[in-house]
Order: structure tokens, then C-alpha cells, then sequence
């Protein structure tokens, strides 16, 4: 399975797309479609739940966008986020 999926990715890597970075959730850093990519999440006093906390949505939003332009195609689901204070 894994050869598989590796193949299928190898034969779609010319299928990406350009992502304007205004549809980037945060403020981007560094990106290398294909490779890499780092943003900054400026929060606001509305973006905090009870508990001071930032909800959860606009993280998920913010690493969703990133995928995306990351990979470099208009839709990507998000599995895992690598996130550091």
C-alpha cells in the first residue's frame, strides 16, 4: 500500500497548483512548496475560549491553509499539526 500511494504521488507531483498567501490562514514565514512551510498565528482577544485558550478552530485553520500551500493543491485534509509556543 504505502509503494502505492508513493507512486501515485510521484505521478501527480506536476498537478499542483499556485495558493495565493492571502488564502493562507496566519502570516507565512518560509514556504517551499513540496518541502516546507512555517506561519505565525496573530491571535486576538475574540479568538479565546473561558478559559484564555485559543479555540481550536483557528488552529486547525491555520495548519489546513498551510497543508495546502505546502502541498501546493486547493484541497488537503490535515492529519497531524506540529504546534509550538
Amino acid at each position: 500500500m504505502r509503494e502505492r500511494i508513493k507512486a501515485m504521488a510521484q505521478e501527480h507531483t506536476d498537478d499542483r497548483h499556485h495558493i495565493d498567501r492571502s488564502d493562507i490562514v496566519g502570516d507565512v514565514i518560509d514556504l517551499s512548496v513540496g518541502q516546507y512551510g512555517i506561519s505565525v498565528l496573530r491571535t486576538t482577544k475574540d479568538m479565546l475560549d473561558r478559559s484564555g485558550y485559543v479555540e481550536a478552530q483557528y488552529l486547525y485553520a491555520q495548519a489546513n491553509s498551510l497543508a495546502r500551500a505546502i502541498v501546493g493543491v486547493p484541497t488537503v485534509i490535515a492529519g497531524v499539526g506540529n504546534i509550538k509556543v
